[in-house]
């Protein structure tokens, strides 16, 4: 055999050596998968045009095309009228909020739910107790309004970041929470005692300023119930139509 075909053989048998295994290949596809740039790909698929049809004019004695524009103008509307309610709603909201401080100040309790009323319309202002917590909002209250909240919070659950721990970190962690870090690895979820809403006018020390700040930095949830208006359906329309925004 010549040296040459030797040579050539000799090649061929490193090459199949050197063929990776269908599982390391496997292995390296789900690597790519699982790893940030991969799992961010997205397989473009090509745009379809969507079937259409026109919705009949008379079916059984109903005109389903009017009632479809209708439908869609009455959508459409209703975006444009939350979007309107929203931008009133803001500015009454700031003057409401002004009141409920300076009545709590005043009365040295939390004051009841109030009915108000506008020209042909009423609302009950209705303050609940439901309060997203966070840290950046007891940092800011006891800032701005130098109340410390944290007093007046408990530790609910914690939060674990796995890949912050080594192997003792992670078997301690399987033996519920051995020797961990908690400065490293753990976040505490914290939530507001439930008697704290109804102190905050004394650790304000009923000033109706600071009461004011810390809701607005609480933010609690408020609720405007039984919306009432003795206008027209027609009127609603109109005005709402009239409204800048």
């Amino acid at each position: 055999m010549s040296i040459a075909k030797e040579l050539d053989k000799t090649k061929t048998k490193k090459a199949t050596k050197k063929a990776p295994k269908k599982s390391s290949a496997k292995k390296a596809k789900v690597d790519d998968f699982l790893s940030v740039t991969g799992a961010t790909k997205k397989k473009k698929s090509a745009k379809k045009e969507k079937p259409s049809e026109h919705i009949p004019a008379d079916h059984f004695g109903e005109n389903l095309a009017v009632m479809l524009d209708e439908a869609a103008s009455a959508q459409e509307i209703e975006k444009a009228a939350k979007r309107k309610k929203d931008e009133r709603k803001d500015s009454i909201q700031k003057f409401l909020l002004n009141n409920f401080a300076r009545a709590w100040a005043k009365v040295g309790v939390r004051p009841p739910t109030k009915t108000w009323k506008g020209l042909r319309s009423s609302i009950d202002y209705c303050m609940t107790t439901a309060i997203t917590f966070s840290h950046d909002k007891a940092e800011a209250i006891k800032e701005e309004v130098g109340v410390d909240i944290l007093k007046h919070t408990t530790v609910t659950s914690l939060e674990i970041d796995l890949e912050s721990l080594d192997e003792d970190g992670l078997e301690a962690l399987k033996k519920f929470l051995g020797s961990v870090d908690p400065e490293s690895c753990v976040t505490r979820k914290l939530k507001l005692n439930s008697n704290f809403f109804n102190q905050i006018g004394t650790l304000c020390d009923n000033e109706s300023s600071k009461i004011q700040k810390m809701l607005e930095l609480l933010a609690p949830r408020i609720n405007w119930n039984n919306v009432q208006t003795t206008a027209s359906e027609e009127d609603n329309f109109d005005a709402v139509r009239d409204m800048i925004g």
